[in-house]
């Protein structure tokens, strides 16, 4: 019981749950292992687990109990593969690994004459004189432009994909 309990606190670490469920839930801890609280915490925990889910007669909340969740760079992988030849075709569980969708933006960029992080539509593009000098005069602006704003988006996506770090 102890255990499962741990585990509900822990989970709620990640999840959206109400600070009276949370109260809730360190109230039925200290009950399981035993332990006696002094007056004012347990009467802190008494008042803030009062309108917990579960001492509610509809034990009903409308807030969302869970974060929602980044959605991976599988599509722009997909569309990676398609737009540029040094992109080969990778599973979908790239989308959701931050080093390999930079190691494929990296790559991808090289082929475009273009740097990591110079996400700048209007200052870091290649005009055609610069295309040209880059070996890429075949292709055409419209298509380079193309090129370019899917890694500006793919860098976009992969920072949100990476945590912050602690503070």
């Amino acid at each position: 019981m102890v255990e499962q309990l741990l585990r509900e606190l822990h989970a709620s670490l990640t999840l959206r749950k109400r600070p009276e469920d949370v109260a809730r839930l360190i109230q039925d801890l200290h009950a399981a292992q035993g332990t006696d609280l002094d007056t004012a915490t347990d009467a802190a925990l008494a008042k803030a687990a009062e309108h917990s889910l579960r001492n509610l007669w509809h034990g009903y909340t409308s807030m969302v109990e869970e974060f929602a969740r980044p959605v991976g760079a599988q599509r722009q992988l997909a569309l990676a593969t398609s737009l540029f030849t040094s992109v080969t075709e990778l599973p979908d569980s790239a989308g959701d690994d931050p080093a390999r969708i930079e190691a494929v933006i990296r790559r991808a960029g090289e082929e475009i004459g273009r740097s990591y992080g110079q996400n700048d539509f209007g200052m870091d593009r290649l005009n055609r004189v610069e295309r040209t000098a880059a070996g890429l005069g075949a292709i055409s602006k419209r298509q380079y432009n193309k090129r370019f704003r899917l890694l500006r988006r793919m860098e976009a996506k992969l920072a949100r994909l990476i945590p912050d770090p602690p503070a």
